[in-house]
């Protein structure tokens, strides 16, 4: 943020920089005041600027709702980009040197109609890590729908893109139509401490609670993405960030977790084994009973919580579902 700017048309004009002369400049519908700022930067630069057409303006010849590999409405914005640009390249391409292939799918698009080999790579392009669904081997028996433990992995930096962030999970929860009564929504969030919590925080927790996806727990981690042999002279993690994210998100409006109530047909509160226990600090004052939010230190430890010597709840832990979102402004 501090490289790109603190407003839409700052990361616009930064982002801009990369303009040519005489070489097309492609970009998705914009808010006026970063549009107008892309202009200015592409007058500056003696670049062609335009917008690329919507992905539903496409057809892929069956009339059929076009399928891309990420989830999220956002993606589908993406992929319009993509579109348009590799039809450009393909344009100066064909230009330089004529190709009956090349030439053939120029006036597919031209038509409005995406090539074969278009339509292969919308739908099978992959990107760990986000909107990915990872579901843990050792709690699916036979086929993801069975699984006990599922992570649902993405990233954000934005209020925007946090909202997004929750918009897709709270899909996810739509399509599923898991038992709520043995279902649980974990968050698993950290951010870097240039970022201000409150900004990404509110809008993950408004959005679910527009979506009424409730959070049953909580769990802010550093953000280390990997692990190795610590030294015997590592001392405990450094979680003062950690703990001023927990804070926040317990000062939010969220949507009530109804699983922890007590209430008919709600579920039994969750227990903590005995490794996940002393791991975590918030157990510390001998109570068994796993908090709504918790400072973890590491993200391993929220692995433990989903597997048997984790998280037990009681007599209904074979038919019990966890879901984890993973939400990180860093790498995953």
């Amino acid at each position: 943020m501090d490289l790109l700017g603190h407003t839409l048309p700052e990361i616009a004009r930064e982002k801009a920089g990369i303009f040519k002369a005489g070489r097309p400049a492609i970009t998705v519908p914009q808010p006026a005041d970063a549009a107008a700022a892309l202009e200015e930067r592409a007058a500056v630069a003696g670049a062609s600027l335009r917008v690329a057409p919507s992905l539903d303006t496409y057809a892929d010849g069956t009339g059929s709702p076009l399928h891309i590999g990420l989830p999220g409405a956002h993606q589908r914005v993406n992929a319009s980009l993509a579109i348009a640009l590799a039809r450009a390249w393909e344009e100066q391409r064909a230009a330089a040197s004529p190709s009956t292939p090349v030439s053939a799918r120029i006036e597919q698009l031209a038509r409005c109609q995406l090539p074969s080999e278009y339509l292969r790579g919308l739908a099978t392009v992959h990107w760990p890590g986000r909107g990915q669904i990872v579901h843990d081997p050792e709690t699916t028996e036979a086929a993801p729908d069975s699984a006990r433990l599922s992570f649902y992995l993405d990233g954000a930096h934005t209020a925007e893109s946090t909202a997004v962030c929750a918009d897709w999970f709270a899909d996810c929860a739509a399509a599923w139509k898991t038992d709520a009564a043995t279902t649980r929504h974990i968050l698993v969030f950290n951010c870097q401490e240039e970022r201000s919590p409150e900004n990404l925080l509110t809008p993950l927790a408004r959005v679910l609670a527009q979506r009424a996806v409730p959070i049953h727990h909580a769990f802010f981690v550093p953000p280390n993405s990997s692990y190795g042999k610590l030294g015997a002279r590592e001392g405990p993690a450094e979680l003062t960030w950690q703990s001023r994210l927990q804070a926040v998100w317990d000062s939010l409006p969220r949507t009530r977790a109804i699983a922890l109530t007590g209430e008919p047909g709600a579920a039994p509160p969750l227990t903590l084994g005995k490794a996940a226990a002393a791991t975590l600090p918030s157990a510390s004052n001998g109570k068994s009973v796993l908090p709504c939010s918790a400072v973890l230190p590491t993200l391993q430890v929220r692995v433990r919580f989903g597997r048997a010597d984790g998280v037990r709840c009681s007599a209904s832990s074979i038919s019990s579902h966890f879901w984890v979102a993973v939400a990180r402004d860093g790498p995953i």
